[in-house]
């Protein structure tokens, strides 16, 4: 009792930025933890090929989420 509610407001900028953040970082750094096993049980050229995926994936992930937040803001300015 006692406490008072307030509204708390999430920036969905920062949202997108820190969850693909989290997302590739952590899957790309799950390549390089387990870099032996893909190397023994695969080759080394798929793990560059994960990596270059991971990679990929995030520069087009941030490249839409730039582009999305920047239509937002042309938006709310007019």
């Amino acid at each position: 009792m006692g406490e008072a509610n307030h509204d708390v407001y999430v920036n969905p900028k920062q949202v997108m930025y820190i969850l693909g953040a989290f997302i590739f970082g952590g899957l790309l750094l799950v390549s390089f933890i387990h870099a032996g096993f893909y190397a023994e049980h695969y080759s080394t050229s798929f793990l560059w090929q994960f990596r270059g995926t991971i990679l990929g994936a995030a520069v087009i992930f941030f490249a839409l989420t730039v582009f999305l937040n920047r239509q937002t803001s042309e938006k709310q300015e007019k």
